[in-house]
Formats: C-alpha cells, sequence, structure tokens
C-alpha cells in the first residue's frame, strides 16, 4: 500500500514491463499485491510486471477518488 510504505507509488509508461528479480543471500523478500495476500519470495524468484492483455473499468465512489489521496499524501504532484 503507498500509504503504508517507504516506496512512493511507481507509474509505469505504456508497453514497458517492470522485472525484478530476488538477489542471492536475500532472507526476507515477500510480494503483497494490492495489500492482499502475501507471498514468500525465495532467492531467484523473478516478477515481471506489465500491462494487461485484458481491460477493467475503474469505479470512483462519489465524494472520493484514489488519485485525491495520492496527491494528498503528496505521491502525486500537481505540475
Amino acid at each position: 500500500c503507498p500509504f503504508l510504505s517507504y516506496f512512493p507509488a511507481m507509474v509505469l509508461p505504456p508497453g514497458k514491463t517492470l522485472t525484478v528479480e530476488v538477489d542471492q543471500g536475500v532472507v526476507d523478500a515477500i510480494l503483497t499485491e494490492d495489500g492482499q495476500c502475501s507471498i514468500l519470495l525465495e532467492p531467484g524468484d523473478r516478477i515481471s510486471v506489465g500491462i494487461s492483455k485484458q481491460r477493467f473499468l475503474l469505479a470512483e465512489p462519489f465524494g472520493s477518488s484514489f488519485f485525491s489521496k495520492l496527491k494528498t499524501k503528496g505521491f502525486i504532484k500537481e505540475s
């Protein structure tokens, strides 16, 4: 969750893939997707994240916006 971690949210350019590999000797690597179930990773494990081939609808509750929360927390800066 970008609100609880030391790392800001990342926005990747369309069509790009981010790949992360757990180095040898690392003992505490955990993958958490969208704040849900955690998966213990082992040295040599590789995670790739990219654009989905399927579309989805992002619903926004009235009076609340995920992006406005990111702005309030300082993760997104107005240009």
